[in-house]
């Protein structure tokens, strides 16, 4: 895994390990961060969920978070438009894993890999999901139930190459997306068992009352 990413060392692993998802559209990172957080325990945080729960008292979707007519236009719009809310309820959802005595968090969210040369002082490990390009247009078309042409699959999947790229650069394992689920999951489990474990807020509690009790004292 790598160390640095342009110049800056990966946050430190004697704390709550934050694990980022990334990877090009429709390429199954939403799977993946199931996945793990089924095999391993591992809480999420979703992006896409807290856009939808925005949504709710909004004219553009319906009073049911799982709308079905929610589509990328719709979250687009909303990543645009409520980046400070959405960033506020990450943090809140986070903070609240971490009190609940969670090491290990999943991170499902591209604001926060928006500014990917200051990932490395948050996030612990980038994983980087991504399947073959026939497949990803095929979801992607599948996904937007009819309002997608091949064509503009294709040009969506183009326009996300560069930041893709980028995330590829900076991954510490990339897992790809290709076959069964339990093949994609097999790969997640071993990379898992490999990670070191973090520490809990509680388990830093004592070790945080130490540090103040002597510094009182001198």
């Amino acid at each position: 895994p790598r160390q640095f990413f342009c110049g800056i060392p990966r946050a430190p692993t004697l704390m709550v390990r934050l694990i980022a998802i990334g990877g090009p559209v429709a390429c199954g990172k939403s799977r993946a961060a199931e996945s793990l957080s089924r095999l391993r325990g591992w809480p999420i945080v979703d992006e896409e969920k807290i856009c939808r729960h925005l949504l709710v008292s909004s004219t553009l979707l319906s009073a049911d978070p799982d709308d079905s007519s929610f589509d990328e236009t719709k979250l687009q719009v909303v990543q645009q438009t409520m980046k400070c809310r959405i960033f506020a309820e990450i943090l809140r959802q986070t903070w609240f894993h971490m009190m609940d005595g969670h090491r290990e968090i999943i991170f499902d969210s591209a604001l926060l890999l928006h500014w990917l040369e200051l990932h490395s002082l948050w996030a612990s490990a980038l994983l980087f999901v991504l399947c073959p390009p026939a497949l990803q247009a095929e979801r992607l078309v599948a996904r937007g139930k009819g309002a997608l042409t091949a064509e503009e699959a294709e040009g969506l999947m183009k326009t996300d190459i560069e930041k893709s790229c980028e995330q590829l650069a900076a991954a510490s394992f990339v897992v790809e997306n290709r076959s069964s689920v339990e093949e994609m999951e097999k790969k997640l489990q071993g990379w898992a068992e490999k990670q070191p474990a973090g520490w809990s807020l509680r388990e830093l509690q004592p070790v945080v009352g130490v540090l103040l009790g002597m510094a009182a004292a001198m």
